[in-house]
């Protein structure tokens, strides 16, 4: 076990056009104290066109922002964003995980269940919210309560009165706007709350840590700092072992962030440099004649405004003006990055610009060394052939809300079946003839 986090499964419903509950299982049923995911890191999932293949990427990074930015409901262009993506039918989502926090000396099983829904204003709260929790090894019925929220009051609290009366002191007429641990974490109360109820305390940066390293790529969306965690456990002293652990992952991770941000603390320069350097490395595999990329700095009071430049010799480009597949190369590297080193991510649309060769043999080497979670939409078949040797590392995605997992079927492979239309609830029934009379030369 490499990574501090690894998400168990995932239920989502009322996004996009998933309607109905869908869940993807990325580990087999019970988790035991020698844990070990290994051959449970990469997961592909194949769909139709309309799915709802990025729905699901859509739904984690929701659930990142519920996690980790306390105003993401109080701004005015997410509201507008949820209207758009919400399931017009259901005007609710509903995202349920069981994630595993691991320490080494103790391993944690988490339940966390949250919901939003659109009232008669037209904006969306979270409705209700849920955390439980057990030791690794126990049954399966075994969870022990948290909290729950329920209508913004909260309608069960595992602590002291005098904690009770804290967390109720700085989250009256909040819980709807805003998650719980988010308004905990944003008003500076981790300290106390880790002096009265430690284990409270610890089980609330689990769920935060959750979030943070929980890392979301899609194709239209910008990259965003890892500064929140950084920023919010700063304090003198009196760090207890998560809290350490976590400034310790997080100092991790800021290396394997902010390629696609021009700003950069000076302090971190150096990293940064040396993180274009792999950058290079990482393009000119795919693309020989690029010789390095160059960085112009333009130095501000605490920050440099970074310009990169792929050199290719006689001449230099930069990276707004490259190749779409150039581009988005170098925009999941940051991604990649993250899940080589330990963190949960997902990517929706992997195959996209990427030659299929290559792309199986990137994910092969996240198969063979990568040390944290890679979940990723696509459309090729080609990787379905490394993919197969892992266990729940395929899933398909109905037109009618449904997973169907790949299970080994005599001898044949998953791409002969989804090919010739034998996998259940997904038939690929077009044939050249029905094209004809709808495309035609003019």
């Amino acid at each position: 076990m490499n990574s501090f986090f690894y998400l168990l499964n995932l239920k989502i419903s009322g996004i996009k056009s998933l309607e109905k509950e869908i869940r993807l299982d990325f580990y087999k049923k019970k988790v035991t104290n020698d844990f070990n995911p290994d051959r449970y890191r990469v997961k592909a999932i194949y769909g139709e066109n309309g799915s709802g293949k990025t729905g699901i990427v859509t739904a984690v990074q929701i659930l990142k922002e519920l996690l980790t930015n306390r105003n993401y409901l109080n701004e005015s262009s997410n509201q507008v964003f949820l209207n758009e993506i919400v399931n017009k039918k259901t005007q609710s989502l509903c995202i349920t995980c069981e994630f595993v926090f691991d320490l080494a000396e103790t391993i944690q099983v988490y339940k966390y269940n949250v919901e939003l829904s659109r009232q008669a204003t037209g904006e969306y709260e979270i409705i209700r919210e849920k955390l439980l929790f057990k030791n690794a090894g126990a049954g399966s019925t075994t969870y022990k309560p948290v909290f729950e929220i329920t209508e913004k009051s909260i309608v069960e609290l595992r602590v002291k009165q005098e904690a009770r009366g804290l967390v109720e002191s700085v989250t009256t007429n909040l819980l709807g706007a805003s998650t719980l641990n988010s308004i905990l974490i944003k008003n500076g109360m981790q300290k106390a709350l880790r002096e009265i109820e430690p284990d409270f305390s610890r089980n609330m940066m689990a769920l935060l840590g959750l979030g943070v390293f929980m890392r979301v790529f899609l194709p239209s969306s910008d990259e965003h700092d890892m500064y929140f965690l950084h920023e919010t456990l700063k304090e003198p002293a009196n760090y207890d072992k998560v809290t350490e652990s976590l400034n310790e992952i997080l100092a991790r991770t800021r290396q394997f962030s902010g390629i696609n941000s021009r700003r950069v603390p000076k302090d971190q320069i150096d990293v940064f440099e040396e993180k274009i350097q792999r950058l290079s490395r990482f393009l000119q595999l795919f693309k020989t004649d690029i010789q390095s990329i160059d960085i112009e700095k333009q130095e501000n009071v605490n920050t440099y405004e970074c310009d990169l430049l792929l050199n290719y010799g006689d001449y230099r480009v930069h990276t707004e003006f490259e190749s779409t597949g150039i581009k988005k190369l170098i925009r999941l590297f940051d991604a990649l990055n993250a899940a080589a080193a330990g963190d949960i991510v997902f990517i929706d649309e992997m195959d996209a610009n990427i030659n299929d060769i290559y792309l199986t043999k990137l994910i092969e080497y996240f198969m063979l060394y990568g040390k944290g979670q890679l979940c990723f939409t696509t459309h090729n078949t080609s990787p379905m052939a490394v993919l197969m040797r892992n266990k729940k590392s395929i899933d398909f995605l109905s037109n009618d809300n449904q997973i169907i997992p790949w299970r080994t079927n005599g001898h044949y492979t998953p791409e002969s079946l989804y090919r010739k239309g034998m996998i259940q609830y997904l038939p690929f029934n077009v044939e050249p003839e029905d094209f004809i009379g709808i495309l035609r030369a003019q």
